[in-house]
């Protein structure tokens, strides 16, 4: 297989966000939202993760189904697929192209959560929630395969506190979080 050069990367790259654009302004943002964090793996702090916030973005944004769709496709299959083809230095060495595991499950449900719970809770709220079980249900995951961290669990719902506190106003300007 040939290299793609870098050029051919970049058209990709702007194609691939084009196109989830026009589905919708918050898909491409949160595929790059989620493609960012690859670039932050390589640093030491595990609570960087973009994919809560960009998981009730789908909620808000879409029905239930497509929402638990998006859930499972974009961190699971989109970008790592992407990342795998075009960037291969922010890829684990011993990550496959595809990963669907039990954190996608968590996120496919945190998905359903948020959207069950859109019309009861402010934005700020809707990710508050979902931030916590999420990390609940990780804590969980992790004890039972004999790894415990407690600090990063509390970091990761702040920061994604921090995030929703950012794009609040983008959210009230751009989507009703009711329907009627």
């Amino acid at each position: 297989m040939e290299r793609i050069s870098n050029k051919g990367k970049v058209i990709i790259f702007g194609i691939v966000t084009a196109i989830l654009y026009f589905i919708h302004p918050f898909l491409a943002l949160s595929f790059l939202l989620i493609l960012a964090k690859r670039v932050f793996f390589l640093l030491p702090f595990h609570f960087l993760e973009f994919t809560t916030i960009s998981t009730v973005f789908y909620a808000i944004i879409f029905d239930i189904h497509i929402a638990c769709f998006f859930a499972a496709f974009v961190p699971s299959i989109l970008v790592p697929f992407f990342v795998f083809l075009l960037f291969p230095r922010f890829r684990k060495p011993e990550e496959a192209p595809v990963m669907i595991g039990s954190k996608t499950a968590i996120d496919v449900f945190i998905s359903f959560l948020a959207a069950e719970l859109k019309p009861l809770l402010c934005f700020v709220h809707l990710v508050l929630v979902c931030a916590v079980v999420k990390q609940i249900l990780f804590f969980f995951r992790n004890a039972w395969k004999g790894k415990t961290d407690i600090i990063s669990p509390i970091l990761s719902v702040i920061f994604n506190l921090l995030l929703a506190l950012v794009f609040e106003k983008f959210i009230n300007l751009e989507i009703p979080l009711t329907k009627g």
